[in-house]
């Protein structure tokens, strides 16, 4: 049995056989004879040795227990041997197409044939190696899948988010191979801002300003667009303007994504990597060649760059400053709603039934909404300082407070679903004193409701706040609907039904009963009708009054007026003018308990100052036939 020992290559710890680090130590022996006139010799011996030690680690995470000199034959066969170094034409004149085909040809040889199993990606994780094992099932980069799963949380009103955090839960984890194709950096040898766009131009083999190019092309046609004012049609400049504001926005957050997301490419192997070049002697030899030529150029420049450095510097300052300002005003705001008294958040007394719904409502909007916009504020300004250690005690600190969330959430919501389960109602007749009237006539006869500024962070915006007010201790709402329907006699009948939800049948019937909705009814002489010298009057309020004691349950008012055949009835122009109907429609699942939630406008269908008829069949037609 071959004796196992541990060696330490480029600050990995690896287990191989003492035959196969013998074997190891004669390869690099030869390499820094054959290197030995190399400028950069020392430097091309400690990227061999990095691609090594990487290579070998990605066999052991495989499940060999060490290396032998077998998995070391193969890997010098991979790398090559100085001798066939010697006899290959200058690196210089090697195609890059050739190099990445190689490279292509590599990765997917190596993984083509494999069975894929989907895994979380322990050795490749941001957040939970979600996307590091996605990219591995599937065979691309993971920097592909993360810049995904951040476009979809933008666009997907948090649904991606929420399949991240399942998959999280639900896919184990395991130690994967590393991706060995193309990949996506930024470059710093060519970088303007980040170096997003030429680690793409490099990626795909495009020149840089091309990349940065389409970046600005929305904002530049945008400004053409202004300064030659090529379109008189407002609609065509309120379509343009749209358009290209949404693209302008989209090329700045997509940017940022890249920034962010896409590690810089500082060695000379991710250099290749980034360039899709083979990874082999020939490869990293001409890498640090050049790289001493990038070097020279460098020092001549220095001045230039210093500058350059301490912009960048006060970029990220200034970046982390912007995010610092932002999580400390939403942690400020938070604290000021928690806090504040009745005057800052009047609603509190017309929506909590008890303390505890409160105390829940609080604690899913700070565990389920604020701590992960927290947790992503921290991670972020962590990226842009390059603070690239990993946080345990913040990650599951993070994890464990918005689990918390989610039971908070879910404990508020069947808190709340609770007080809608019953519903009641309240029915109260409006006694006509005509006993035959030739028309009825309703109308409005109150100002309409409007809102009365009685919150100081509440104000009034011409006529869109119309149709509620609020105060300390009432809510008024102007939503009453207004229902007609043939009569069972030869008389009016005018019908007022007040309805309202509870935790109970009781407590349903209570909250009806004390809305307060008077509606008056008398006969005037002074209007006149197309049939009629007078009319019989009901007169509606212009809403009704819920206590905040009594609490907002969806409290409504339809007023259902009968009508006998052949009898006109007469709609003043004030009823669709101040009244506005809608009715909450709550749906039930099997075990009886609210599922869904559901406002739908009544849309009033009659003129006002037009007399109707009412016909055999319960319609209204226009009296004067038109």
């Amino acid at each position: 049995m071959k004796k196992i020992i541990n060696i330490n290559l480029s600050g990995r710890i690896l287990p191989i056989e003492e035959p196969a680090y013998e074997q190891l130590q004669s390869y690099i022996g030869t390499l820094r004879n054959f290197f030995s006139s190399e400028q950069g010799r020392d430097e091309i011996i400690n990227d061999i040795e990095g691609r090594f030690a990487e290579l070998m680690y990605d066999k052991i995470k495989k499940g060999n227990d060490c290396i032998t000199e077998t998995d070391v034959h193969e890997l010098i066969g991979l790398m090559g041997r100085p001798e066939e170094l010697a006899q290959e034409a200058p690196m210089d004149e090697e195609p890059s197409g050739t190099s990445s085909a190689q490279s292509g040809s590599e990765n997917s040889s190596s993984t083509g044939h494999e069975k894929r199993q989907l895994c979380r990606d322990e050795n490749n994780r941001i957040i939970g190696g979600v996307a590091g094992g996605l990219a591995a099932y599937l065979g691309i980069d993971p920097a592909i899948v993360r810049v995904l799963f951040v476009i979809l949380a933008f666009s997907s009103f948090g649904l991606a988010a929420f399949a991240y955090v399942l998959m999280w839960i639900f896919i184990p984890a395991a130690l994967m191979e590393s991706y060995k194709g193309k990949r996506f950096y930024r470059n710093p040898d060519d970088k303007i801002l980040g170096g997003v766009a030429s680690g793409l131009a490099a990626y795909f083999d495009k020149p840089a300003k091309t990349i940065r190019l389409i970046f600005l092309a929305p904002l530049l046609l945008q400004i053409l667009f202004w300064i030659l004012d090529v379109s008189n049609d407002d609609f065509t400049i309120v379509v343009f303007n749209l358009s290209a504001g949404s693209l302008v926005g989209f090329s700045i957050i997509l940017y940022i994504t890249l920034w962010v997301i896409l590690p810089k490419a500082i060695t000379p192997y991710q250099k290749m990597e980034m360039r899709g070049e083979k990874i082999d002697l020939a490869s990293i030899r001409k890498q640090v060649n050049q790289g001493a030529e990038q070097l020279k150029e460098k020092v001549k420049s220095w001045e230039i760059s210093r500058l350059l450095y301490v912009v960048a510097l006060l970029f990220k300052i200034f970046f982390a400053f912007v995010f610092g300002v932002i999580a400390f005003s939403l942690l400020a705001a938070l604290l000021a709603v928690c806090f504040a008294g009745a005057v800052t958040w009047p609603y509190q007394g017309f929506i909590w039934g008890n303390t505890t719904q409160q105390l829940l409502a609080w604690a899913s909007v700070i565990f389920f909404v604020l701590v992960p916009i927290l947790a992503f504020i921290i991670w972020l300004i962590r990226r842009i300082l390059g603070i690239k250690t990993k946080s345990a005690v913040l990650r599951y600190s993070f994890f464990s407070l918005w689990t918390l969330g989610w039971v908070m959430l879910f404990l508020f919501f069947t808190s709340m679903g609770k007080e809608f389960s019953k519903k009641e109602q309240s029915v109260t007749a409006v006694s006509i004193s005509a006993a035959q009237p030739p028309v009825l006539m309703l109308t409005v006869s109150q100002p309409a409701l409007s809102y009365s500024n009685s919150v100081p962070w509440i104000h009034a915006d011409g006529d869109d706040m119309g149709g509620w007010d609020l105060t300390q201790d009432s809510l008024k709402l102007s939503n009453v609907v207004i229902e007609t329907a043939l009569s069972p006699d030869s008389s009016y009948h005018v019908k007022v039904i007040r309805t309202a939800f509870g935790r109970s049948a009781d407590q349903a019937l209570l909250r009806a009963e004390s809305l307060l909705y008077p509606v008056r009814e008398y006969t005037d002489t002074t209007k006149r009708s197309a049939t009629a010298s007078s009319v019989s009057v009901i007169d509606l309020p212009s809403g009704y009054a819920i206590a905040a004691k009594d609490k907002f349950r969806a409290q409504q008012v339809k007023v259902v007026v009968q009508v006998p055949a052949g009898k006109n009835i007469l709609f003043d122009r004030s009823i669709k003018e101040k009244l506005n109907g809608s009715e909450l429609q709550i749906r039930y699942n099997k075990r009886g308990r609210v599922s869904e939630f559901l406002w739908e406008d009544v849309t009033f269908p009659y003129r006002g100052g037009v007399e109707y008829k009412m016909m055999p069949d319960g319609t209204l037609r226009r009296a004067d036939g038109v």
